[in-house]
């Protein structure tokens, strides 16, 4: 597992520059992980993944410790990902697992909007809100 320098410390004092995942990703030193995985409701996948901690930075707010976490395919078919998680002791593995988890959510929504018209609900007027959606 890899972990790079952060830009500012816990204390607040500002370190050497952190690098951006898409430096990582590029970087030929960068040391890979290798995993066969659940992909996307496609079966399982050979991946491989690197992670670090580092610290989310957002205008007048402290820092915050995050654990993040690089995704590529070796046979380059799928774009690479990176995935935050704010508990830095969680596995990387176990990042990834939950974020593949979403996969069949984000389907049943596709689904539900795609064959029985449910769009989202935000109805501006009164005739939008006489045709909503009923309950089902």
């Amino acid at each position: 597992m890899m972990s790079y320098r952060s830009s500012v410390s816990p204390s607040g004092n500002i370190d050497a520059r952190q690098a951006k995942l898409s430096e990582v990703l590029r970087d030929p030193s960068t040391q890979w992980e290798e995993q066969v995985i659940p992909w996307y409701g496609q079966g399982r996948r050979r991946m491989q993944w690197c992670s670090g901690t580092s610290w989310w930075h957002r205008a007048k707010q402290p820092p915050l410790p995050i654990r993040w976490v690089l995704i590529r395919d070796p046979e380059g078919k799928q774009e690479p990902k990176a995935l935050v998680s704010t508990d830095q002791h969680v596995s990387p593995l176990t990042i990834i697992l939950t974020f593949m988890l979403r996969w069949s959510i984000e389907t049943t929504f596709e689904q539900t909007r795609a064959h029985l018209g449910f769009q989202t609900q935000r109805q501006w007027s009164d005739t939008a809100i006489e045709r909503s959606t009923p309950l089902l």
